[in-house]
């Protein structure tokens, strides 16, 4: 599916910082936005944690 594929053929990193950046947020900002917390957030954008598909889902909300 389009989710596994993302995982495989993607920078999560370089894809979430990128979609931060676009809309011109902090970590802070953009990890309220997602509703999410600012901890679990830098895991996401450091690599350090995978991006989990809601999170994902969200994002493909917000356009590519």
């Amino acid at each position: 599916n389009d989710y596994h594929r993302f995982l495989d053929e993607v920078d999560g990193k370089a894809y979430l910082k990128g979609k931060r950046t676009e809309h011109n947020m902090s970590q802070r900002q953009f990890a309220k936005t997602l509703e999410i917390s600012l901890p679990r957030y830098k895991a996401y954008e450091s690599g350090k944690n995978k991006i989990p598909m809601e999170l994902w889902k969200m994002l493909q909300e917000t356009g590519d």
